[in-house]
């Protein structure tokens, strides 16, 4: 008989001192201690870097040269692991193409509704895709939003190309992109721009490839030459401005000029896609549905060839709604998803699996969520370990704990000072151990002082981005702040891409005095 446990002999990556623990298989495992305990270390650092590498040695030579290389971990043997799938905080991706509907393949069964059962009839599923040439909208190429560069912010043409006539930071002067236009001699770098004949001015900005030679030392090496506009497209244009860095989402703002096309009204699709209907409904309508809604459209659609399809999407929508992110829509763009939502989606992917003995890694799958949904993950993970799979979960969340069926709790604190197995088995025992996890049921939070006065304000008016329904607020200055409501609610609108933007230094609000979301 198949030993059910994972094996794990002498552990001692990071701050783990030598541990060895069983872990059984097929099971909902929770890994619980203090922040720095060394759970990541052993969950992450540990077994999935092994089950990881373990994986890849199995490949041909050729594919193994292609693919990240992953040192063996500090430990003497890990036995009994399986396939492991990461399901972490990380978001999907920074592309303007990939919604929420590419990123779960449900927009894959939605164009391929509409090319069987969509009236009129105009041909193959990918004429429905605004990834693809002949679906996507041709004014924005399937971005939904028209990006252009601000011309008159990006160039100053008063100044020569040495004095710094490119404003954009990414051409600071001194800076490498500054320092290579200076180098190629390929302009008159002391000439003002306003002087620019026009195809200089053209090959400055818009130039594709203008090949040049430059030598090196003995040697002479070739490369191209792209024009500033071109290459700043190429480099911002897909992007969504939440992912860039602090200093490159200023410069995209200060230099891109960023509306909804005016085409499509950022459906992303062309005109003759966006005209096809079923049951009255096109595919703008749908996508920009949340998925509650879209669910319920879809189960009334009783058309008899388009069965299957309707069955997968509406089991994929369940899964999401069930999950807690319903209130998503088809045409939100990943990018714009906070780690918790991205997270969950990732889940509700697995749910769909059918794949099996499978080794499930969760980095925290409740953070962010209101508690009254905290329940809808724990059912979501049986559902996953109902399958046949093992679940390995670091977690804070109280509910999770409670409900797992082993838990292996690491400390007895952080850093130097955890590393070890405190305790392993199920809650009721973790309960009469004396570790820091056990004591914190059974404390009672005293009420500390509480601020009750201020005399400032923060101030925000008019709040319209992604949920958010031209609301104002006032922030006391001076106190800890909390901003609550359910997930979704509209509370990372509110103070990540609203707030904080606006403020010369970020703050965090934890506190009594309260902002209620809904």
């Amino acid at each position: 008989m198949i030993d059910q446990n994972i094996l794990v002999s002498g552990a001692r990556v990071h701050n783990l001192k030598n541990i060895s623990v069983n872990i059984p298989k097929n099971k909902i495992v929770v890994f619980t201690g203090v922040s720095g305990s060394g759970k990541s270390s052993l969950v992450f650092d540990t077994i999935y870097t092994e089950a990881q590498r373990q994986l890849i040695e199995t490949f041909s030579s050729f594919a193994r040269s292609r693919m990240p290389k992953l040192s063996k971990p500090d430990i003497d043997e890990i036995k009994n692991i399986s396939t492991a799938i990461m399901i972490d905080q990380k978001r999907m991706g920074t592309s303007l193409r990939s919604t929420v509907g590419t990123a779960t393949e449900i927009y894959t069964y939605m164009r391929l509704l509409f090319s069987r059962c969509g009236d009129p009839q105009i041909g193959p599923s990918f004429l429905f895709g605004f990834n693809h040439p002949l679906g996507m909208c041709q004014d924005c190429k399937g971005l939904g939003k028209n990006i252009q560069i601000d011309m008159d912010h990006l160039i100053d043409k008063e100044k020569t190309i040495r004095e710094g006539a490119i404003n954009h930071p990414d051409y600071k002067v001194d800076g490498w992109n500054y320092r290579e236009i200076i180098g190629i001699k390929l302009f008159n770098v002391d000439k003002k721009i306003k002087n620019f004949s026009s195809k200089e001015l053209n090959d400055f900005l818009y130039a594709k490839a203008i090949p040049i030679e430059k030598k090196h030392g003995e040697g002479l090496y070739t490369k191209n030459y792209e024009g500033v506009v071109r290459k700043l497209e190429r480099l911002y244009i897909n992007k969504a401005k939440v992912q860039l860095s602090k200093k490159r989402r200023d410069a995209y703002e200060k230099y891109f000029n960023y509306s909804t096309c005016t085409t499509c009204m950022g459906a992303r699709i062309n005109e003759k896609a966006a005209s096809v209907m079923i049951n009255g409904k096109s595919i703008p309508e749908l996508v920009n549905m949340e998925l509650s809604e879209l669910y319920n459209f879809l189960k009334g659609v009783s058309i008899e060839i388009a069965k299957p399809i309707i069955t997968k999407m509406c089991s994929m929508l369940l899964n999401l709604i069930e999950i807690g992110v319903g209130y998503l829509s088809l045409n939100r763009n990943v990018a714009t998803l906070s780690g918790g939502e991205s997270q969950r989606v990732k889940i509700a992917r697995q749910l769909d699996c059918d794949l099996v003995d499978i080794m499930y890694i969760l980095d925290e799958p409740t953070i962010g969520l209101h508690p009254q949904d905290t329940f809808k993950i724990i059912d979501l993970l049986k559902k996953l370990r109902d399958k046949g799979n093992s679940l390995l979960i670091v977690e804070h969340d109280k509910d999770v704990i409670k409900h797992a069926e082993y838990i292996i709790d690491i400390g007895p604190q952080a850093g130097s000072n955890g590393g070890e197995i405190i305790y392993t088995g199920n809650f009721e025992g973790l309960l009469n151990t004396k570790s820091i996890t056990a004591s914190i049921f059974n404390k009672s939070i005293s009420q500390s002082y509480v601020r009750k006065k201020w005399n400032e304000t923060y101030i925000i008016s008019n709040a319209n981005i992604n949920n958010l329904r031209n609301i104002s607020t006032r922030i006391p200055k001076g106190v800890f702040t909390c901003i609550t409501g359910v997930a979704g609610s509209g509370k990372s609108s509110l103070i990540i891409d609203t707030f904080i933007p606006d403020q010369d230094s970020c703050f965090c609000f934890i506190s009594f005095k309260s902002i209620d979301i809904h």
